[in-house]
């Protein structure tokens, strides 16, 4: 059993380490506005991965799965964060003067604004409760 978790550890750490979204908003923050906003990013990063860790340690996907309907609805708002990302990231490619991570950055605090894109990044959470429920 340990044999396992380790071997799915070490798989989680290379997911973790891949370029997504929350890797490219601390790089852009880190550019526009220095390491200071971008080390609060991290922070708020930090938190919510711990959140989730706590979550999954406590058997929320164990719970999740008595519950069809709120897993079915957990499952349309990932989809409707995923389908965020890809309409933006179009978006900027058609438009680049109209970005929304360069609209976002003035507006909210970097700790928030990471907090908010970790909390409804499907990637953190998939790996969380996968791993530890």
């Amino acid at each position: 059993m340990l044999n396992s978790f380790i071997r799915g550890l070490r798989l989680g750490i290379i997911l973790q380490l891949s370029i997504g979204p929350v890797c490219l908003f601390i790089l852009q923050t880190a550019i526009a506005r220095g390491i200071t906003e971008a080390l609060k990013a991290v922070l708020a990063v930090v938190l919510v991965d711990a959140f989730y860790i706590l979550l999954a340690l406590y058997g929320l996907g164990t719970f999740l799965k008595n519950y069809p309907g709120i897993q079915k609805k957990l499952r349309y708002c990932g989809a409707a964060v995923l389908l965020y990302f890809a309409v933006t990231a179009l978006a900027d490619v058609f438009h680049p003067q109209i970005s929304t991570a360069t609209i976002m950055l003035p507006q909210i605090s970097s700790f928030y604004a990471a907090g908010l894109l970790t909390l409804s990044n499907p990637l953190t959470i998939i790996f969380w409760l996968g791993m530890l429920s």
